[in-house]
């Protein structure tokens, strides 16, 4: 599944604040290259914070980058976007340098998450429901999930509560095995909140 903003009706040029960005996606990435290439890369993100910063852009900020950080093997940036994550840029960027970049994202008002490869102008996209793409890739994330989930629902809340919010949207059925760890997690969730 590709996330793009054609999935969503946004109305920026109505937003009487133009410093709040609706529907928060959560970006950080990580591109590697050649030293000089990566050099490139990051002028290429300062510019765009440094636009976005000063508000020389009459537009919502797209992306609003918080960290650009570099060493001598990668460079990282991390912050959110309006929406979806900016595949359009990493793509563009990903044709004109040689480099490839590794974007990891989440949405959970629109509930979903995934991982893109850029290289050479082209990307590999993965995405699932927001639930669905922790317990398969991180589940020490899926746990915060949980615990921020259980959190927000009654005290008095089940585990088929919690699975049915959860659940929804997925992909991939989750095996017995599966749903045994889940409630496991959600047992610890509740003790741990109940402390």
């Amino acid at each position: 599944m590709r996330i793009t903003t054609k999935n969503f009706k946004i109305k920026s040029k109505n937003c009487k604040n133009k410093s709040i960005m609706p529907n928060l996606c959560n970006n950080f990435l990580v591109v590697h290259g050649q030293d000089s290439e990566l050099d490139a890369v990051s002028e290429i993100f300062k510019a765009h914070k440094e636009r976005r910063d000063t508000g020389l852009e009459t537009e919502p900020p797209r992306w609003e980058i918080d960290s650009i950080e570099r060493d001598d093997i990668i460079l990282m940036v991390s912050g959110p976007s309006a929406w979806v994550p900016p595949h359009d840029m990493l793509k563009e960027i990903s044709s004109k340098h040689s480099v490839s970049i590794r974007l990891e994202y989440d949405e959970i008002g629109v509930c979903f998450a995934g991982h893109t490869y850029y290289e050479n102008g082209k990307d590999f996209n993965f995405c699932l429901q927001f639930y669905e793409y922790f317990f398969f890739n991180n589940l020490d994330e899926f746990q915060v999930q949980l615990e921020i989930l259980v959190m927000t629902m009654k005290k008095d809340c089940t585990f088929e509560d919690v699975k049915q919010i959860m659940l929804r949207d997925w992909e991939n059925t989750p095996d017995h095995a599966s749903l045994l760890d889940m409630e496991e997690m959600f047992n610890t969730a509740k003790e741990r909140l109940s402390n």
